[in-house]
């Protein structure tokens, strides 16, 4: 592509975020919080490739079948809080205050699959909510409707399709993201939330490591006959575990975990049937489930980046990392990568440095390596073992037996609420290190 050198007067973005969905707008409100309110410049640039209010405006006018969830741990709903999302969708989120894990127990006999084991493993925290449930839609309006109060260009219909670290000038601190319809923005920092098959990791030449696709996940709504008390839980069976999150009173979110056929020929099947199958692989903890609304079929392929940030550019949420969905994780890590970049930035704008400075580069990959690369670990290797290695898998409820009595259970735990791998300002409930709260 033959470059065109910028224009006196066009605009230059201290941060342009890539990607309309939950992360991108969640990132790009963190972010905003990273400037003095004496700098009343905007700041910020949102590139959205969709357009948010046409798809809003389409589902007012009709029922919303889409349905799916997302799982915000304590620490991330206390980010949300501070800034400003929660109260837009708390009244319709779902708190979990038990999380229940157990093992396979099948037998050759279909009536004793009802009488499975209990569920070993118990994790509770008897002061607060562990987690919450949220419906996507709920909570991607609720982004929207703060992000209009921030000091944020929003870019709807903007398909990226080139970009370059440095701009036509040549000034490598401004990197240049090109448009379909042939305009371009520039940025001295690009946050790249454009998902697991991210554009940008792509046009960037970044490596993404990825492991073998051998699962897919069955993800729909199931209603329960019993009241589920707000309980999480998690069931390890052969060929992949299957997770029930609280939704509502007496429904919950399904993530079922299968072998691409499998997952494929119980998507096809009527409901009534599909959940004899469920009913058969859970039991009868809470009572009969029978699968409810729309399904979906995603593909399980956990991967990574070789590394979160480039020359003038950082990867959040899924076009950095994504995981095995059994622990929930996925959007949690998001919220950690955008208040750690928050803090970082905000270090830097306080001292009179760019948000592109190779000290906020530095401390983004500091504060998220360990974390991000400990939990892809750890959920690909419990995937493994449960999953695909039946000899371990055998002696998996003894070793929750043992686990849910032993010491570590308390780490576990506060792990599993979050924050507690990575120390940020919004976790904890404050606004970004270094910036003036009396002047926001």
């Amino acid at each position: 592509m033959t470059k065109i050198k910028r224009k006196s007067g066009e605009p230059i973005y201290e941060i342009g975020v890539v990607g309309g969905g939950l992360t991108g707008v969640m990132t790009a409100i963190a972010l905003s919080f990273s400037f003095q309110k004496k700098n009343k410049d905007t700041n910020i640039v949102l590139i959205n490739r969709g357009s948010h209010s046409e798809n809003k405006s389409k589902s007012s006018k009709s029922e919303i079948t889409d349905r799916r969830t997302t799982t915000i741990n304590a620490a991330g709903k206390t980010m949300l809080e501070v800034l400003g999302i929660w109260s837009k969708c708390s009244a319709r989120s779902t708190p979990i205050n038990k999380i229940l894990v157990g093992g396979n127990g099948q037998s050759k006999d279909p009536e004793r699959n009802l009488l499975k084991p209990n569920f070993e493993l118990e994790w509770q925290d008897q002061k607060k909510p562990m987690a919450f449930v949220v419906e996507n839609v709920v909570l991607l309006d609720a982004l929207y409707d703060v992000i209009k109060t921030r000091p944020v260009k929003l870019l709807e219909g903007a398909d990226i399709i080139e970009f370059d670290a440095t701009d036509p000038n040549g000034f490598d601190d401004v990197s240049t993201l090109h448009l379909a319809d042939l305009t371009k923005v520039y940025c001295r920092l690009v946050v790249a939330c454009d998902g697991s098959n991210s554009k940008l990791r792509e046009l960037s030449g970044i490596k993404w490591r990825m492991d073998h696709h051998r699962q897919n996940a069955l993800v729909t709504n199931v209603s329960t006959q019993f009241n589920h008390e707000n309980t999480a839980f998690q069931r390890f069976l052969p060929g992949g575990p299957i997770a029930l999150m609280p939704h509502g009173k007496k429904e919950a979110s399904m993530v079922w975990t299968l072998p691409i056929n499998d997952a494929e020929r119980l998507s096809k099947l009527e409901d009534k049937e599909l959940g004899l199958v469920l009913n058969e692989a859970f039991g009868n903890k809470l009572g009969s489930l029978n699968p409810i609304g729309q399904r979906y079929i995603w593909p399980i392929v956990p991967g990574i980046t070789n590394s979160l940030t480039s020359k003038n550019l950082v990867f959040a949420g899924d076009s950095g990392h994504t995981l095995h969905p059994l622990a929930g994780q996925g959007y949690n890590l998001a919220l950690g990568d955008a208040a750690v970049l928050a803090d970082s930035i905000a270090r830097a704008t306080s001292l009179g440095l760019h948000a592109n400075h190779r000290s906020v580069l530095n401390s983004y990959s500091y504060g998220r390596e360990i974390e991000v690369r400990a939990m892809k670990l750890m959920t690909s290797f419990l995937n493994e073992i449960m999953s695909f290695q039946p000899n371990f898998s055998r002696f998996a409820s003894l070793g929750m037996k043992l686990l849910n009595s032993s010491p570590i259970m308390k780490p576990l735990q506060k792990v599993a609420s979050g924050g507690h791998l990575t120390d940020a300002s919004l976790l904890n409930g404050r606004l970004p290190h270094s910036t003036d709260r009396a002047d926001l």
